[in-house]
């Protein structure tokens, strides 16, 4: 489940918003998010906007121990004999360049790394991967009615990456 809501506030130059998702997979495991956010908006002299924002809150990840993997060997899986879960808090970061037909941004999701061991060593620590976002949009005006902007999403978690596109 996924539930987002945002609020614009228009005579402070800013907006706010809230997102609560929760995921879980037949294996058992599974997360939940729950963040706010809020960014401010500065016009520039050529009408453009620059937005900076900043998300936090708190994430947590949950497992079930009736889950068994097929094979061993997993020291969360191996030490956990009931179902747990661990909340960390998690901070994201981005800013965005907004013209008048194109749109360029770049944001940092888990800024903070938040790392989970469920009671086990550190050594066998799970983090949430820092994931850093490009992305870019531009509009063509095919007529006074129709209007295409094609976008491309560039994420990286610094060991691999990919390139996303569409367009509305």
């Amino acid at each position: 489940q996924i539930f987002t809501a945002s609020l614009p506030l228009n005579g402070l130059h800013s907006g706010l918003g809230i997102q609560f998702l929760n995921d879980k997979t037949p294996s058992g495991s599974g997360y939940q998010n729950m963040l706010l956010s809020y960014s401010y908006q500065i016009g520039l002299r050529n009408g453009s906007v620059i937005s900076l924002g900043v998300k936090g809150g708190f994430h947590t990840k949950t497992f079930d121990s009736r889950f068994r993997a097929g094979e061993s060997g997993d020291p969360i899986v191996d030490a956990v004999s009931k179902t747990i879960n661990e909340t960390k808090p998690d901070l994201s970061f981005g800013i965005l360049y907004k013209a008048e037909n194109y749109q360029l941004g770049v944001s940092l999701n888990h800024a903070n790394t938040p790392k989970y061991g469920f009671g086990v060593s550190r050594a066998n620590e799970y983090a949430l991967k820092q994931v850093l976002n490009v992305t870019a949009s531009y509009d063509y005006y095919l007529s006074d009615e129709v209007k295409l902007s094609p976008t491309a999403l560039w994420r990286s978690d610094f060991t691999s990456s990919t390139l996303e596109g569409g367009a509305i």
